[in-house]
């Protein structure tokens, strides 16, 4: 939907009417500019509009799906999945437009071109999107959630949800425990067809990452560990990367195979420019809670990996915590007399 039925915002409380909203077909011509031909169809007609799209250097196809609360999606599906199927079969060219209020499936993706995904763009989505499509932006965003390949991916059963009734009414059982997202699919080794992992996201250009040095702080009391890193503009375009860090525990703590523990959005790096990236881990980030202690760190082996997302991993390294304990309280602190060895990649 790119006229004025384009979906900016979900319903509920999460339903705004703006004041002024400008079309996206607007701010698309706007961007082509006078010499380009920009023609719409609003896909109703699947034959007009595929009709339309062989003869087009590029197709862009706008959908989407709506919620609410108080209800549930039926499924996670968009809408106009056949126009997308249609239309990727004729076009020189096809990009995918999707305003998304969550996780959804793309069985599609590997026959398009491009997929640009928007969420709730609000307002002023019209030029936030040419902007993206026309390359004055160089996108930075990465998912937020996992992309499933297909509807139910991580088997929820019926007593997980909805719930089982009872004489007490309807229990749910939480029977996936630290397993959600994308630690189930790490968990269970989940490849990725044509879903996209947690972190997932590209850019115009490329970036390289160099030189990890993973460093204890070294205090009196023990109050965390230092991780540095340095990321590349590797391409040719301006660009920022949002580089994340996932932390490995010891076997011993029973903990999903890799947790997001940090994440830094670099400035726009221009091509070939490098800048240092600086990641802290508190203790409580290497800890897990135990009831009737609080968080504790974990002693032994750690593990580190640094990407452009859970499945992109550019840089790893081990670390070995010997010994700590975080105050109940949150507190920073670790009592006792720790030491983390110093790596150096």
């Amino acid at each position: 939907e790119a006229d004025a039925s384009a979906l900016i915002g979900g319903g509920g409380s999460g339903s705004v009417e703006p004041s002024y909203k400008p079309l996206i077909l607007d701010s698309i011509k706007a961007k082509a500019g006078a010499k380009a031909q920009v023609d719409f169809n609003d896909g109703k007609d699947l034959k007009a509009a595929t009709d339309l799209a062989k003869g087009a250097d590029y197709t862009l196809v706008f959908v989407s799906c709506y919620s609410q609360e108080g209800s549930d999606r039926e499924n996670l599906s968009l809408s106009h999945v056949d126009l997308i199927e249609a239309v990727a079969n004729v076009s020189r060219r096809t990009i995918v437009v999707a305003a998304a209020v969550g996780a959804v499936v793309m069985p599609w993706s590997k026959d398009v071109d491009s997929i640009l995904t928007n969420f709730m763009p609000g307002q002023q989505a019209g030029p936030a999107i040419a902007d993206v499509l026309f390359g004055v932006v160089n996108p930075s965003a990465k998912l937020p959630l996992t992309f499933p390949n297909v509807e139910n991916e991580t088997q929820l059963s019926p007593a997980q949800w909805p719930g089982l009734s009872g004489q007490d009414g309807t229990s749910a059982s939480y029977s996936e425990k630290l397993l959600v997202g994308y630690r189930y699919y790490d968990a269970h080794k989940i490849k990725f067809d044509t879903g996209f992992p947690f972190g997932h996201g590209l850019s115009y250009t490329t970036f390289s990452y160099t030189n990890l040095v993973i460093r204890p702080c070294i205090t009196k009391p023990f109050t965390g560990v230092n991780v540095t890193f340095e990321v590349r503009n590797s391409g040719t375009v301006p660009g920022a990367e949002v580089a994340q860090l996932y932390l490995q525990f010891p076997p011993s703590a029973g903990e999903p195979p890799l947790q997001l523990k940090g994440f830094q959005k670099t400035r726009i790096l221009q091509p070939n420019e490098c800048t240092k990236v600086e990641i802290f881990l508190r203790p409580r980030e290497l800890s897990v809670y135990e009831v009737g202690k609080g968080w504790t760190v974990v002693p032994g082996p750690f593990g580190i990996a640094i990407g452009s997302s859970s499945r992109d991993w550019r840089l790893d390294a081990d670390f070995e915590v010997l010994s700590g304990v975080v105050d109940d309280d949150d507190s920073n602190t670790l009592k006792g007399m720790e030491e983390v060895e110093t790596v150096v990649v």
